[in-house]
């Protein structure tokens, strides 16, 4: 007790190892915990708001997955604001408070405290890696995937997926480039050399192929569309060059379509299916119909 009770040289005389021991355990619990201030000063709203806005944000970044589609990337983003605005708020209002810590009653407040201190101690500090939805931006392959359609797939097992022309997958080249696509042509000798090559491109020119030591074609895939499409087949189809590398995506399947149930307007349709969409995204939960 006499250890408790001696000064600290570098503090004001009252200011005894235990007095500055609760200061500092105080200080450190609302710093740490958005929001409990406010709630132990008596702003209960205030700090309700604060705590539940930075939990929800950080459930949100943290459990969402990467969607290659570019439709989750705002929500992380905004959750990433959020919670350090909570923060910043928090930490801000506690700066008018610093000499009052101490006489602020925390006892009412123990289970409030344990509750956050636990729920800060599970939400993970980990990357949720990939999400394997796509949200479908074009009627290129329908009636196969249309437009608004959610579209999960499998990654690609690169050593066990082999790739086949009329195949449906996913190219992840580099972002916002991300798309599905239909394999066309699949390099070979026969759309390399000669005639066959010269018959299925216009011009042919730009359409080119890289032979590998053993003499087997190996590069390119030829794909339907594509975020630039520069080459022509004599039917009239867009297509683009693509290395087989960059499929990333397999065994493409719809779970359902953003706007397929037309409800009252346009926005109330397209918040329906979005709804629908965060619920199928966090808990596997396909609310979308056939």
């Amino acid at each position: 007790m006499e250890i408790l009770n001696s000064k600290m040289s570098l503090l004001p005389p009252d200011w005894t190892i235990a007095r500055t021991g609760k200061y500092a355990t105080r200080l450190v619990l609302f710093i740490i915990v958005p929001g409990l201030h406010q709630i132990a000063v008596g702003r209960r709203t205030l700090g309700a708001l604060l705590m539940a806005l930075y939990f929800v944000a950080e459930y949100v970044h943290s459990y969402m997955p990467y969607d290659l589609s570019t439709y989750t990337n705002l929500p992380q983003e905004i959750a990433v604001n959020i919670s350090f605005c909570s923060l910043f708020v928090t930490w801000f209002l506690l700066v008018f408070d610093l000499r009052t810590v101490e006489q602020v009653n925390l006892r009412s407040g123990v289970f409030l405290v344990l509750v956050s201190l636990a729920g800060l101690f599970f939400i993970p500090s980990r990357d949720a890696g990939n999400l394997d939805l796509f949200i479908q931006n074009n009627d290129l392959l329908c009636p196969q995937f249309c437009q608004y359609d959610v579209i999960e797939y499998d990654p690609r097992d690169f050593k066990n997926d082999k790739i086949s022309t009329s195949d449906y997958v996913l190219v992840d080249r580099a972002r916002p480039s991300t798309y599905i696509t239909k394999i066309v042509y699949q390099p070979s000798k026969d759309i390399c050399e000669g005639d066959r090559k010269l018959s299925l491109f216009v011009p042919a020119y730009r359409f080119f192929c890289i032979k590998g030591e053993e003499g087997d074609y190996y590069y390119p895939d030829v794909v339907l569309g594509g975020p630039d499409p520069r080459l022509k087949t004599i039917d009239g189809q867009h297509v683009s060059m693509i290395s087989e590398s960059d499929i990333h995506g397999v065994k493409l399947r719809k779970i359902g379509n953003l706007r397929g149930a037309y409800l009252i307007n346009d926005n109330i349709t397209n918040l329906t299916g979005q709804i629908m969409y965060y619920i199928y995204l966090f808990t596997g939960v396909s609310l979308f119909g056939s």
